[in-house]
C-alpha cells in the first residue's frame, strides 16, 4: 500500500483494517508483544484507535537477562495502560536438538490460539510489517514456491491478522519516537546467521542500490498475486466438482480422462498436489501416466495416497489405521479413521433385497456365532462367496475381480466369527452360508459408514 501524504500511521492502520475487514470498532484483540519495536508500536496504535488489546508475551529464555528485561518492559507497559497481561515461557534447554526458529514459532502460535480460545477472543494480531513481507517472499522463492509463496503473508488468515503489513520499519520507528515509546532491540536480529537476516542485511540493500523503490514494486506485485490466487482457488474448486465422480468417507475418485482432456487439467493436478502437501516433483510423473489396469501410487508425508488405476484417479484422505475390534452383541462400534460399524437386528418384513445399500450387508442372525472379530484380511483368506452360491473363493481374487486399487484392497476388512469363519467383508461381500431366506426371522444388518464426512 503506497504511503498517503499527511496521513498519520494510526489513520493508515485504521484504513487498512477497514479495507481488509480485520476488526470491528472497539473489538478486543489478543496481541503478541515481544517488547521489540514492531509489537510495541502495534499495541500503542490499537489503544489510540480505541480497540481493546490483550497483551500476550512469550519468554523463550534464549537471551538470559535480556529475555527477562523484555518481559519486564511489556508487563510494565500493560500495567501502565491498565491492560490484561498474560505470559508464558520455556527454558533454553527446551530447544536442544531442535530448530530454534521453527520451534519458537510453533510454541508462540499454539499458545496464542489456546489463550484466545480460553479468553474467548476472536482475533489474534501479529506485528509483521512490509519489510517482513519482502523478506518472506524472498525466502519462499528460495525454497521453491507457487502463488501462495509469491503473495507472501496474508493480512488475515483464520484468527490471525497483520494490521501493519503495509508499513515499513522506518515508519514504525518514526511513530515510536514521536510517542516517546520504549522498546527493546534483539541483538540477534543484527547478525547474518539466519537466511532471513542475510536477506535483510545483504540482499535487500543491494537490490535497493540497483533499483531504488523495488520494495514498493514487490509489495504491489504481492497484492496482485493475492488477487490472482483467489481466482485460481475459485477455478480449482470448479474443476474439482467437475472431475469428481465418487466420494466415500475416506476416498475421492476423479475421472482421469476428463482431467487429461481438459485444458486446465494439469493446473488442477498441480494445485491438488500443493493443497495436500505432495512433492511437486511428481507432477510430471502423474501427468505423463497413461491409462492402465495396473495401479500406480504416490504418497505424501501425512500418509495420504494418490492412486491411478484405469480411468480413476483416487485420493485417500489419510493413512490406513485399524486395530482388532471385538463385537459381542448388536450395537455401534467405532474404529480406524472415524469409521463406524453398526450391527442391528431387523425382521424379514423390513428386509428388501433390492434396496440393499452399497455399504450394507445382511446376514441370518441366528447363524452368527458370537463374539465376532473385525480385522484386516490376510493372503490365503477365503470366503463362501455369495455370488458363487457358497463356493469358496480367495479374498484376494474376489477383490481383483472387482478391479479394486491397491489401497482399496488394503483397506477391506473381514468379519469372522468365534470359529474363525469369515462371515462377511463389510460393505463388500456376505458369506453364502449366512444368507437370508424366507424362513429367517432375525436378520443382522451390518452398516459400514463414517462418523463425520470428510467432504
Amino acid at each position: 500500500m503506497p504511503r498517503i501524504k499527511n496521513l498519520s500511521l494510526p489513520v493508515r492502520v485504521q484504513r487498512f483494517i477497514e479495507k481488509e475487514n480485520l476488526l470491528r470498532p472497539g473489538q478486543s484483540v489478543l496481541c503478541g508483544v515481544s517488547g521489540g519495536l514492531d509489537s510495541m508500536v502495534l499495541v500503542e496504535i490499537f489503544l489510540e484507535l480505541h480497540y481493546k488489546p490483550v497483551v500476550a508475551h512469550f519468554n523463550f529464555g534464549l537471551r538470559a537477562e535480556a529475555s527477562e528485561l523484555d518481559e519486564e518492559l511489556v508487563q510494565n507497559w500493560a500495567q501502565k495502560n491498565q491492560l490484561p497481561f498474560f505470559r508464558n515461557g520455556v527454558f533454553k534447554d527446551h530447544f536442544e536438538g531442535k530448530s530454534i526458529q521453527e520451534e519458537a514459532r510453533k510454541l508462540r502460535y499454539d499458545w496464542f490460539k489456546e489463550l484466545a480460545e480460553w479468553e474467548e477472543i476472536e482475533t489474534i494480531s501479529l506485528a509483521h510489517h512490509a519489510d517482513d513481507q519482502i523478506e518472506t517472499i524472498f525466502l519462499q522463492l528460495l525454497r521453491g514456491t507457487g502463488l501462495a509463496g509469491m503473495r507472501g503473508m496474508l493480512p488475515k488468515q483464520e484468527k490471525l491478522i497483520r494490521p501493519l503489513l503495509f508499513a515499513h520499519k522506518k515508519e514504525l520507528k518514526e511513530f515510536a519516537n514521536s510517542r516517546n515509546l520504549e522498546w527493546r532491540e534483539d541483538a540477534s536480529n543484527e547478525k547474518s546467521d539466519y537466511k532471513r537476516n542475510k536477506i535483510r542485511h545483504l540482499l535487500v540493500p543491494m537490490l535497493g542500490e540497483i533499483s531504488p523503490g523495488f520494495e514498493e514494486v514487490m509489495l504491489r506485485n504481492a497484492e496482485r498475486v493475492r488477487l490472482h490466487e483467489e481466482v485460481s482457488k475459485n477455478r480449482f474448486n470448479e474443476l474439482e466438482k467437475d472431475f469428481l465422480s465418487a466420494s466415500t468417507f475416506d476416498c475421492q475418485t476423479f475421472n482421469w480422462a476428463d482431467i487429461k482432456g481438459n485444458p486446465s487439467g494439469r493446473f488442477f493436478i498441480m494445485e491438488f498436489l500443493r493443497l495436500h502437501h505432495f512433492n511437486y516433483s511428481i507432477l510430471d510423473e502423474i501427468w505423463d501416466s497413461i491409462f492402465s489396469t495396473e495401479c500406480k501410487q504416490w504418497k505424501n508425508g501425512d500418509g495420504q495416497t494418490i492412486e491411478l488405476k484405469g480411468n480413476d484417479l483416487l485420493f485417500w484422505f489419510s493413512a490406513f489405521e485399524h486395530t482388532q475390534l471385538i463385537i459381542a452383541e448388536p450395537g455401534q462400534y467405532k474404529f480406524g479413521n472415524n469409521q463406524l460399524l453398526e450391527l442391528k437386528i431387523v425382521t424379514y418384513e423390513h428386509f428388501e433385497e433390492k434396496f440393499v445399500a452399497q455399504n450394507e450387508v445382511y446376514l441370518d442372525y441366528s447363524k452368527i456365532k458370537f463374539p465376532l472379530m473385525l480385522l484386516t484380511w490376510e493372503t490365503g483368506d477365503e470366503i463362501a462367496a455369495f455370488g458363487l452360491k457358497g463356493k469358496r473363493k480367495k479374498i484376494s481374487d474376489l477383490l481383483t475381480d472387482r478391479k479394486m486399487s491397491l489401497e482399496a484392497k488394503k483397506r477391506v476388512l473381514k468379519l469372522q466369527d468365534v470359529t474363525g469363519e469369515i462371515i462377511c467383508l463389510p460393505g463388500i461381500e456376505a458369506s453364502f452360508t449366512l444368507r437370508i431366506e424366507k424362513k429367517t426371522n432375525k436378520i443382522a444388518r451390518l452398516n459400514l459408514k463414517s462418523i463425520k464426512s470428510k467432504l
